[in-house]
């Protein structure tokens, strides 16, 4: 559908959520925050949902919605008559 009317809002929507889950996940690989006054499975959590959203994303522009373009069309075989004895 953002196709058809050339919306631009799902680009800008999939580029914040790419930069969010790579930013938040670099900061907290690389240990640029402070010590966190949450538990760590609040943080897993946090980075699970941020992971999912990545896929959610990367399903949206690599799947089958943007896939249709690219495939031949199915067309059936001829039918043939079967001789008759």
């Amino acid at each position: 559908m953002s196709e058809a009317v050339k919306a631009r809002t799902p680009a800008a929507l999939s580029w914040f959520i790419v930069m969010a889950a790579f930013g938040i996940e670099g900061a907290l690989l690389l240990g640029w925050y402070p010590e966190a006054k949450v538990p760590d499975i609040v943080v897993g959590r946090i980075l699970g949902t941020l992971d999912l959203a990545l896929g959610i994303v990367l399903n949206y522009w690599l799947g089958s919605a943007h896939r249709e373009p690219y495939q031949r069309p199915v067309v059936p075989a001829p039918a043939t008559e079967v001789p008759k004895p």
